[in-house]
């Protein structure tokens, strides 16, 4: 059913309010603070502020009759595994956070949201780790020449010490155009799709990792699926064992040492 937003037409109204706390879930945001405003049709709240999960979030939105809705909203140092307890969600990553938000759309009904939601997020996560995956044991594996026994646990755990990403928001999706990253062995840098309706996880992402015990750098493609709650990471390993097999037959000196084993 639609809900029916006739009656921001019956008055016109400007209030400011503050409230000590507004639990959802369990999240609790305080305090709360905003300017209302309401005139011919069209429901405005200005200067939104609010503390939670150790950071704050300043916010405007807008919704008129026809369910149209406008939100701006940043965050800052706001802890992202504290919201995603809250909400009783399992974190892909977790870290503190500082993101800018411009989303419109039409409906306030969950499904619409999801839907027509149009715009743009950017964000930056200071010593976040990322739940699934273990740059550290792939760097280990690459330099122990130990590949083709690697395997990726949901308990690996990349400690990042900065995280980037820009993100479009339509059609239902979320499409994570750019997103980069620091490790103490790596740099990782892809893109990601995520369907807002359905949490499914798709994408590519690469990570450079530091140098090998050969003196060079190599590039490990991480594929990504399952769902944000329950990310899953496959590694090609194939690229992987051909990259080594290339590097020691165009350097004498490892084809020798191989050589000298037969």
């Amino acid at each position: 059913a639609t809900t029916d937003l006739s009656v921001l037409n019956m008055a016109d109204a400007n209030v400011a309010f503050k409230i000590g706390s507004v639990k959802y879930q369990g999240l609790e945001v305080k305090p709360v603070s905003a300017n209302i405003l309401l005139q011919k049709g069209k429901l405005s709240v200005q200067n939104g502020k609010a503390s939670v999960c150790g950071g704050t979030v300043t916010a405007a939105l807008s919704l008129d009759t026809s369910a149209r809705w406008n939100v701006n909203a940043q965050t800052n140092n706001v802890n992202t595994q504290c919201v995603a307890n809250g909400l009783g969600v399992a974190p892909m990553l977790e870290g503190i956070a500082v993101a800018k938000i411009g989303v419109n759309g039409v409906g306030i009904e969950p499904v619409s949201i999801k839907k027509t939601a149009n715009g743009t997020i950017t964000a930056n996560i200071q010593n976040s780790q990322l739940q699934g995956l273990s740059l550290e044991k792939i760097a280990a594996a690459v330099r122990e020449k130990a590949i083709a026994g690697l395997t990726v646990s949901k308990d690996d755990v990349t400690a990042l010490e900065a995280l980037a990403m820009k993100a479009t928001v339509k059609n239902g999706e979320l499409c994570v155009t750019s997103v980069t990253g620091k490790s103490s062995v790596a740099e990782v840098s892809g893109q990601a799709k995520v369907g807002l309706l359905t949490e499914q996880l798709s994408g590519k992402v690469t990570a450079k990792l530091g140098t090998s015990i050969d003196g060079r750098r190599m590039i490990v493609p991480i594929t990504l699926s399952g769902t944000v709650t329950e990310p899953a990471y496959q590694l090609d390993l194939a690229t992987l064992v051909k990259e080594q097999v290339k590097e020691e037959l165009t350097n004498p000196e490892l084809l020798l040492k191989g050589l000298n084993k037969l």
